[in-house]
C-alpha cells in the first residue's frame, strides 16, 4: 500500500507540470482574442490571469506549509507528553514523519509551481 502511495505522489509530481505546459501552450494561441479584446476596449493589463493564478497557488501552498508545520508541532508535543509510553511515542513519531513528508511535498510543489510560472510569465 505504501508503494502505491509513493508511486501516486511521484506520478502527480511528474504529470502535473506536463499538464500545465499543455495548458500554457494552448493559452499561447489566443485565436484572435487580442483583436476582439482591443475592439471591446480591454487593455493587456486587464487580461493577465497568470499573476492571479500564481498568487492563488502560492497562497494555497503557504497554507499547506503552515498546516504541516502545525502537524509537526503537534507530533512533537505528543512525543514529549508520551513519557516513555511506546505506543504513544510511536504515534507521535508517525505524525512527525507524515509532517516531514508532507512538508517536503509542499516545498517541491512550490519549486515546481515557481518554475512553471517563471516559464509561462516570461
Amino acid at each position: 500500500m505504501r508503494t502505491i502511495n509513493i508511486i501516486a505522489v511521484w506520478l502527480m509530481l511528474v504529470i502535473t507540470p506536463l499538464l500545465l505546459v499543455g495548458v500554457w501552450r494552448a493559452s499561447a494561441q489566443n485565436y484572435g482574442l487580442d483583436k476582439t479584446a482591443g475592439q471591446a476596449g480591454y487593455t493587456a493589463a486587464e487580461r493577465q490571469i497568470e499573476p492571479l493564478v500564481e498568487r492563488a497557488v502560492n497562497g494555497f501552498l503557504a497554507l499547506l506549509a503552515i498546516l504541516f508545520l502545525g502537524l509537526m508541532l503537534y507530533g512533537g508535543l505528543r512525543w514529549m507528553t508520551a513519557r516513555g509510553n511506546e505506543e504513544l511515542s510511536g504515534r507521535a513519531k508517525h505524525a512527525i514523519e507524515a509532517a516531514i513528508i508532507g512538508l517536503t511535498i509542499v516545498v517541491a510543489s512550490y519549486a515546481i509551481a515557481t518554475l512553471v510560472f517563471r516559464l509561462v510569465g516570461g
